[in-house]
């Protein structure tokens, strides 16, 4: 019965259906939970409290496999993730250091990164780069410049893109693992809805491109960001 009520708390709270359900353990008025659509992967971690109880439900990464290529989403930061083999900046025109993803980026990378990409600026809206990941765990880093939402236009077509100039590059360089953040979502205003709807009918339409990527990770920063982009990778169809 337990288990029961927390499925169906999961579906009312994340809206989507949960495959499987383990109770790891019980400790006082704490109860933990594993959860997933998917077999386990690295969790991401939600947490419901009362004044009495706690309840920790850990989410095995929502996944989808096409093509012989893994898609999944994660919670986390981009400039952490040493499994994959290119990381996507969202950069801005001048490739230089700054906010947000770039700037979390560029610090991990050091001045390195900054001084190999002053040959390739300016970039245009839609346009992609490749450079070395210097002191980041990865081989390279993908840098696109998103669409500011309302001002670059058609700002669809643009960032749609972003993600597919980036896959380019990445079949160009053979890369078999790639991750990209939220590309526009952040100080350029491009409602998360829409994007997120954007990047992942994106990668679908361009799944028959592909020979080398095995692997593509959406990086979320936010929890509410992550459940967006989990609902829409879930309903997506082939």
């Amino acid at each position: 019965l337990l288990t029961k009520w927390v499925k169906s708390l999961c579906t009312r709270l994340y809206g989507f259906q949960v495959g499987w359900l383990r109770c790891s353990s019980l400790h006082g008025m704490t109860m933990r939970f594993f959860a997933s659509c998917q077999p386990p992967q690295k969790p991401n971690t939600r947490v419901l409290s009362t004044e009495d109880s706690r309840l920790e439900l850990f989410f095995m990464p929502v996944t989808k496999s096409f093509h012989n290529c893994i898609i999944e989403c994660v919670q986390g930061d981009i400039a952490n993730q040493p499994d994959m083999e290119a990381i996507v900046n969202a950069a801005n025109a001048q490739l230089r250091t700054g906010g947000g993803v770039a700037g979390a980026i560029h610090r991990a990378a050091g001045p390195e990164l900054e001084a190999e990409c002053r040959k390739y600026a300016p970039i245009q809206p839609g346009g992609a780069v490749i450079s070395g990941a210097h002191h980041l765990p990865n081989r390279y880093v993908i840098h696109c410049l998103g669409p500011v939402y309302g001002i670059d236009n058609p700002s669809d077509r643009l960032l749609a893109s972003c993600y597919r100039n980036a896959l380019r590059l990445a079949e160009e360089n053979h890369i078999q693992s790639i991750a990209f953040p939220a590309i526009s979502t952040g100080i350029f205003g491009y409602p998360i809805e829409l994007a997120a709807k954007i990047a992942v009918q994106t990668v679908f339409d361009s799944r028959s491109e592909f020979s080398s990527i095995r692997h593509i990770r959406f990086v979320l920063f936010s929890d509410t960001d992550l459940q967006v982009y989990e609902r829409i990778l879930l309903n997506k169809t082939d």
